[in-house]
């Protein structure tokens, strides 16, 4: 990050390019066309996917540029405006893309029931706090998305504390279709089935957000990729 991320930006909403911000999301992954959605498994050191990402992003501007002279220009200039966080526009996709893994993760733990209630509230099977910890509130710089990020993160901590009390008068577990979690940190319940092929089922959504979460959390991949499989094929039943 170029930009210290304890500096809020005041700029608002009406004030930003709207346009420009759909560019610049379309344009910060475009990259993965080619490199692929790199995972903290592949042993990938920030620095050599920087590079490749940007090597990418030089092959496809070169296409682009065959067919319409200065396009390819200007999809480097939107790449690297977004990597610098330089413009509000830049600084506003970058946050929607954190709330965006925040709302996720509070959806998993929603999503992680116990088998007998259906209450969000109850919610004490899945416990994603290193991901919450890694994208805190002082990562986001545009005032407008942070007090979203504020208000996701406080009634997250309100359920959980909640969901903490109910464990006083009764225990929560994984229904038994859950994929085996072992030990890791980030699962509460007791898994009984595994599924190795469990984490190729992923949506492209949800597998940046696994991506994004072990790289915050230093978490196994193929663990956390696991669960959310298991967790949206539960919600597809």
């Amino acid at each position: 990050e170029n930009r210290n991320e304890q500096e809020t930006t005041t700029t608002t909403i009406s004030s930003i390019d709207v346009g420009k911000c759909i560019q610049l999301a379309v344009v910060h992954d475009l990259a993965e066309a080619i490199v692929g959605d790199i995972a903290p498994a592949d042993n990938v050191s920030k620095a050599e996917k920087a590079r490749m990402e940007e090597e990418a992003i030089i092959r496809i501007s070169n296409k682009l540029s065959a067919y319409r002279e200065g396009s390819g220009d200007y999809l480097i200039r939107l790449f690297e405006e977004y990597e610098a966080r330089e413009s509000q526009e830049a600084i506003a996709v970058k946050d929607l893309d954190l709330l965006d893994m925040i709302i996720q993760a509070d959806e998993y733990e929603c999503e992680a029931l116990t088998a007998t209630n259906n209450s969000c509230d109850n919610a004490v099977t899945l416990d994603l706090q290193e991901f919450f910890d890694g994208t805190g509130i002082h990562r986001f710089q545009n005032k407008w998305i942070r007090d979203v990020a504020a208000e996701v993160h406080h009634q997250r901590s309100e359920r959980m504390r909640v969901a903490s009390n109910n464990t006083t008068t009764s225990t929560s577990t994984l229904p038994t279709s859950f994929v085996n979690a072992g030990n890791s940190s980030i699962a509460k319940g007791h898994v009984h089935e595994s599924s190795s092929s469990l984490e190729h089922s992923l949506s492209m959504e949800d597998e940046h957000f696994v991506n994004q979460y072990c790289n915050n959390s230093g978490q196994d991949y193929g663990v956390v990729a696991n669960i959310v499989s298991a967790l949206r094929i539960k919600d597809a039943k």
